[in-house]
């Protein structure tokens, strides 16, 4: 299934770089004044080369640079540039199970420096309402994206289930481009099926929330 990052510009392929196999979950914890902690899970994580000197290699690699943050997750995560990146690896035994985490001031900085890094015009806002806030993403996928730019940002292409934004205090009332679930305490990004005429040339995505709401 495809990311925030999928749904923007279809350049990027899903799955990462190697020969590592695993199982990716992702998840944007949102608090009501709209700062960002971007959890993203990897469990299961082993090298499918056959030859067991260079799986062995394959797998100390990864981990030696998961130890700094510096595997192709926190590579992926530290290019959109968050005050602050950490790994925690919580099974260092084949298979590894990573958790990686990166904290973001504001959601539209973040939706922002996607936009830009992927080379695609779009603007991002977050404004406040009578009740809460509201945050709006507009692209235009007509533009020619600059692949490259964006190769960095691949790892987080790849993942299972929908992207999920999660409230950590009130709900949201309103969403485009989201399903609201759990009583409107998080939402899913839907994921788009290629549907001809604007829907496709342009993509809009919006989370209005209210901080005080139960």
């Amino acid at each position: 299934m495809r990311t925030l990052l999928a749904a923007i510009v279809t350049i990027l392929a899903a799955g990462s770089a190697g020969c590592l196999a695993k199982a990716t979950t992702q998840t944007i914890q949102l608090s009501p004044e709209g700062t960002v902690n971007w959890v993203v899970i990897e469990r299961e994580v082993r090298s499918t080369e056959s030859d067991p000197a260079a799986r062995a290699a394959e797998e100390r690699e990864y981990l030696g640079a998961a130890r700094q943050s510096r595997h192709p997750m926190g590579e992926a995560l530290a290019a959109l540039a968050p005050s602050s990146v950490r790994t925690t690896i919580y099974r260092d035994r084949r298979p590894f199970l990573v958790l990686t985490e990166a904290e973001f001031d504001r959601i539209d900085w973040l939706a922002q420096r996607a936009l830009d890094r992927l080379g695609v015009p779009g603007t991002s806002v977050l404004e406040r309402t009578s009740a809460g806030w509201c945050w709006t993403l507009t692209a235009d996928l007509t533009a020619e994206a600059d692949g490259d730019t964006g190769d960095v940002l691949i790892p987080l292409v790849d993942t299972e289930g929908p992207l999920r934004v999660v409230l950590t205090k009130g709900r949201f009332t309103a969403a485009t481009g989201f399903r609201l679930v759990n009583d409107g305490s998080a939402a899913e990004l839907i994921e788009r099926n290629g549907d001809e005429g604007q829907e496709r040339e342009r993509l809009i995505l919006s989370l209005t929330w209210e901080p005080r709401a139960r």
